[in-house]
């Protein structure tokens, strides 16, 4: 990755081109027989962000070696504020590495599309998890904030031919039973998630993430330090290693900046219980003994 610009033996990037990938991908795609399930993994728009032309430097002020030496003791970690022009400057970047990659997709998808197995293929395109470049925290990995666990998830259908967009969050645990009842095979009830083939309803179910790693103290734990819950447009936050929670009406407050956690304390109580009952499935309880009202 240091020597990236040497393109020797060929041409090289930090984590390897999408554009490589993507032109293997395709090439597979006309050999494999029916039924196949083939899964390509991008590592783009990831730090370092780095990408070719015409997207390299498109939107950002500060070149990328100049804002990543400011950042390299923050990485992963909470920055002073005087720093924030180039964090913003690694958020263009990111920027740049997102229009890079959806280039690149466009280019699979339209292979796909003249391909004679498109109408009999299902399409999932999705992420594990976004960026910070904001709250004093440099990329992922520590808090639960919509910036970093709101991913695009995309789904095309065997056969489908008009498309539909879902105004409220569904779950990544949610894509394996959709594959598997695709696939026309009964869902294991050992699946935690559930197919999105028929999502009426699915906008009154909680949702949870939860959090097992603070990379900016290099620790993991064996059970979540963070946790939210996503019910209607509330959400919660439980942060054992702040031992605080928040609350948020994303309806009213997208950027999560207004708290509403000392003003509703009903609210906190039902979330808790909720949380609480969804983390036991899994046997998974949060490590601090704090309850968020006290």
């Amino acid at each position: 990755r240091w020597f990236f610009p040497l393109g020797y033996p060929e041409r090289t990037l930090g984590y390897g081109a999408a554009s490589d990938t993507i032109a293997l991908a395709t090439q597979t795609l006309t050999k494999l027989p029916e039924p196949f399930f083939l899964f390509v993994h991008l590592h783009e728009p990831h730090d370092p962000y780095e990408t070719p032309p015409p997207f390299k430097d498109k939107y950002a002020r500060v070149g990328n070696r100049e804002a990543r030496e400011k950042l390299s003791g923050f990485y992963y970690g909470r920055y002073q504020p005087d720093l924030q022009p180039f964090v913003d400057a690694e958020r263009d970047h990111y920027d740049e590495a997102i229009e890079y990659l959806d280039a690149e997709l466009e280019q699979f998808v339209n292979a796909l599309r003249r391909s004679p197995k498109s109408q009999n293929t299902l399409l999932v395109l999705t992420t594990d998890h976004g960026e910070s470049f904001e709250r004093g925290f440099l990329n992922h990995g520590d808090d639960l904030y919509e910036s970093s666990i709101h991913v695009p998830l995309v789904i095309k259908f065997p056969g489908q031919q008009k498309g539909e967009r879902l105004f409220f969050p569904v779950q990544s645990i949610d894509i394996a039973p959709t594959i598997v009842e695709t696939a026309g095979i009964a869902v294991p009830t050992w699946m935690d998630g559930v197919s999105l083939i028929k999502p009426e309803g699915l906008d009154r179910r909680e949702k949870i993430a939860v959090n097992y790693k603070d990379p900016a103290q290099r620790k993991i734990y064996d059970q979540p330090t963070k946790a939210a819950i996503r019910w209607r447009q509330f959400k919660m936050i439980v942060s054992c290693d702040v031992g605080r929670a928040e609350l948020y009406d994303l309806d009213q407050d997208s950027g999560e900046r207004n708290d509403l956690f000392q003003s509703s304390p009903a609210l906190v109580g039902e979330l808790w219980e909720k949380l609480q009952r969804h983390l036991a499935k899994s046997a998974a309880k949060m490590p601090c003994l704090f309850h968020p009202n006290g």
